[in-house]
């Protein structure tokens, strides 16, 4: 029986194809739908079976629901990416600008003649920043270089900068503070310097941002006006002193000879005319009185010895003068000698102490002054009056008096300082201090 072979040609009987396996769009015959045609067979469908008419409305609703948000949605990304590139060419256009004034800033501060300087706060800053000015004023060669340094090792004595530390800290500001400093080849030379303290987001300092100015010029100039001052005074005090000669070995010398002359004619007289006598008397009088005001004005050129304690006979001496001038206790405290072999020196911190006891006896009101003078080794010479008045006005109301000038003057003529404090109701301090270095410029013993 032979193998039966099927025909391909032949193949197995034909299926018809069902709803599901006809090609969209095409009727049972496999022929086109139109759309006409398609829409009426699915209304026919829908009012056959009306229960799927509902999921379709609410298909339909939710299709154009989802339609309008993403509308909404794509035009608000589309605003807000037009917003933002709007912001974005603003935020480079501003830091292109900030950029050029940054150059144009620190172009600005290399260019400028004094330091201008950024650092780190405390005792033991360092610089954070700091223009070719500073670096060439303090003697370094580069940027690199000179930020290695502690700002402390500028400082001529190092404890000068835990001082101007300490006042930015407490003021926050520091306005021409007089430095003496040191280039890297250790050399001095005086800067001012004005600075301020800057806050973080906390409120604690984060760095000092300051300029200094080289003052040596200034400086130089200023010590040369002092000494000009120094050489007037000089010669001021010793043509007082030739005067106070003059008054005494001629003008005093004739007046003791006329009240010599006069006291013998004086007893003569009394046995020969007694009328007489007595005008010879009036006549002896007033040459006494003559030699008096010789002698007060011999006192007022020349107030001071010409030994090296002749400032404390001379102060003592005041004491008791204005004690019986003013009617006010006024005593000297001296607990240790202390000699100046400089007249000029001497003769200057007199009339100081003369001027500040003036001052204090006229306006203070006071129920006692005391002139203090001191002397330590190695901190030079202090000079105090002080009263228990009623004090001096504030600085802003105080008058511009030439008794504070003249002590004022008179202290920078030998190189000294004075201060002048006064407590309402509670009397008022005159402190002259000259250095060290000042006495043995002018000698001392």
């Amino acid at each position: 029986m032979g193998v039966r072979k099927d025909n391909p040609r032949a193949g197995s009987p034909s299926k018809s194809k069902g709803p599901a396996e006809r090609a969209p769009g095409r009727g049972r015959s496999g022929r086109p739908v139109s759309k006409k045609t398609s829409r009426a067979r699915t209304r026919s469908k829908d009012e056959e079976h009306p229960e799927g008419l509902q999921p379709r409305h609410e298909i339909r609703r939710l299709r154009a629901e989802i339609k309008r948000s993403l509308a909404e949605r794509t035009a608000q990304i589309e605003a807000a990416n037009k917003e933002l590139r709007t912001e974005i060419r603003n935020r480079q256009k501003a830091e292109r600008a900030l950029k050029r004034s940054e150059e144009k800033y620190r172009t600005l501060v290399e260019n400028l003649n004094v330091g201008v300087y950024r650092t780190t706060p405390g005792p033991k800053g360092r610089f954070v920043e700091a223009n070719r000015a500073l670096i060439r004023m303090c003697g370094y060669e580069s940027r690199e270089e000179f930020l290695k340094i502690h700002v402390a090792d500028l400082y001529h004595d190092p404890s000068g900068r835990k001082r101007f530390s300490d006042r930015l800290r407490t003021l926050g500001a520091v306005i021409n503070e007089e430095l003496k400093l040191k280039r890297k080849d250790g050399t001095s030379f005086w800067g001012s310097s004005t600075a301020i303290a800057v806050y973080d987001e906390h409120a604690r300092i984060k760095f000092f941002d300051g300029i200094i100015e080289d003052i040596r010029e200034r400086k130089q100039a200023e010590e040369a006006l002092r000494q000009l001052h120094r050489e007037i005074a000089n010669l001021s005090t010793m043509e007082q002193r030739r005067l106070g000669r003059d008054l005494h070995d001629n003008l005093g010398q004739q007046l003791t000879g006329m009240a010599l002359l006069t006291k013998s004619l004086q007893q003569k007289l009394k046995v020969e005319s007694p009328a007489e006598a007595a005008k010879a008397s009036k006549l002896l009088s007033l040459v006494n009185e003559a030699q008096g005001q010789v002698r007060a004005l011999m006192k007022g050129l020349l107030p001071v010895g010409l030994d090296a304690a002749g400032l404390m006979s001379a102060l003592e001496e005041l004491a008791v003068r204005s004690t019986e001038i003013f009617r006010i206790p006024c005593q000297f405290q001296c607990r240790a000698p202390v000699s100046i072999e400089d007249n000029n020196i001497a003769t200057q911190l007199f009339h100081i102490a003369q001027e500040a006891i003036s001052n204090a006896a006229r306006h203070g009101n006071p129920r006692k002054i005391i002139v203090v003078l001191n002397a330590k080794d190695g901190a030079g010479l202090t000079l105090q009056v002080r009263d228990d008045g009623k004090g001096l006005p504030s600085e802003n109301q105080r008058p511009a008096g030439m008794g504070l000038r003249i002590m004022r003057y008179r202290a920078e003529v030998i190189g000294a300082d004075l201060a002048i404090e006064s407590r309402r109701g509670r009397g008022a301090t005159v402190t002259c201090i000259l250095p060290r270095d000042g006495l043995d410029e002018r000698g001392e013993n």
